[in-house]
């Protein structure tokens, strides 16, 4: 009577396992457009839980059947219980684990002065030591363009301030969101390095000076990009050390998250980051001591 009871108790738990696992496949599959790792490992850790009793009643049905109870038997088939259904929550959490959004940075040369076409706005990282961007809001400087003709920056008198001969160092850097859900804020660590130059150029010396500045990312929506120009302003070189991960924050994430960046196959990526030479303009309303030096935020042609 007592076997009858346990085989009806095995079934039962292996129905109720079996129901449990074909309710958490089903949720997780119509339960919003992408499971989030949260919610995920969570009904992992239940489907597994719920499978453990099934599959112990098993083992050791099998173990009165096949090997008369020995003591040995037994214990072999209960880890071998555990392990099986450890090991299926893990190979299908791998199949289900959502792939980190794809985050490409594009670095490329651009040419000075800066082209702003009629009906547009362009951002600007002015590079400088006395000037640094934090993520407590949006420091890149903005030059918006609301006319029908097309507009440069700088501006004529600044550009007319240094020789014909002499060149200015101008990088376009451009982030988009190739993933398929939309991202709604980000952040993005620049480390930059300053040295004094040389008859040979630019070249890293044991005290150089360096600094951060963060860039923040506005909403993207999936195709999308961020782009803005850096420019260095400085009587120094300048090194802008793209950052490796981005902190971003996608449509279903409840919290911040950071992924790695995928950068393009530009040949300038293999040849260290984008370096600058001293600026020769005579720059307008330049800090003269570090701070919080913002001035002008956004210029309007």
């Amino acid at each position: 009577m007592s076997s009858k009871a346990g085989a009806n108790t095995s079934e039962l738990a292996l129905g109720f396992c079996l129901g449990t696992v074909m309710t958490i496949a089903f949720s997780l599959m119509t339960w919003g457009s992408v499971p989030t790792p949260r919610r995920l490992l969570f009904s992992l850790v239940v489907m597994f839980l719920c499978a453990i009793y099934p599959m112990w009643c098993a083992a050791n049905g099998a173990a009165g059947k096949f090997f008369k109870a020995k003591r040995s038997a037994v214990i072999a088939l209960r880890c071998i219980a555990l392990l099986a259904p450890a090991v299926c929550t893990t190979l299908w959490g791998r199949e289900l684990w959502p792939k980190p959004p794809l985050i490409e940075m594009r670095i490329s040369p651009s040419g000075f002065p800066l082209s702003i076409p009629p009906h547009s706005l362009v951002s600007i990282l002015r590079i400088h030591p006395y000037i640094a961007l934090t993520d407590s809001t949006d420091f890149l400087l903005k030059d918006s363009n609301d006319s029908g003709k097309e507009f440069f920056w700088p501006s004529q008198q600044e550009i007319d301030s240094k020789s014909p001969d002499d060149h200015e160092t101008v990088y376009r850097v451009e982030v988009t969101n190739h993933s398929p859900e939309t991202l709604v804020s980000g952040k993005l660590s620049f480390q930059l390095q300053y040295g004094p130059g040389a008859s040979t150029g630019c070249m890293p010396s044991a005290d150089s000076v360096k600094r951060e500045d963060v860039v923040l990312m506005p909403q993207l929506d999936p195709g999308k990009s961020l782009e803005f120009y850096a420019i260095n302003q400085s009587d120094l070189c300048a090194w802008l050390i793209p950052p490796g991960i981005a902190t971003i924050r996608m449509m279903n994430d409840e919290t911040e998250r950071q992924v790695p960046l995928t950068f393009d196959k530009n040949p300038l990526y293999n040849s260290g980051a984008p370096s600058f030479m001293p600026t020769k303009i005579k720059w307008e309303g330049l800090p003269k001591t570090p701070g919080p030096h913002y001035q002008i935020q956004r210029i309007t042609h």
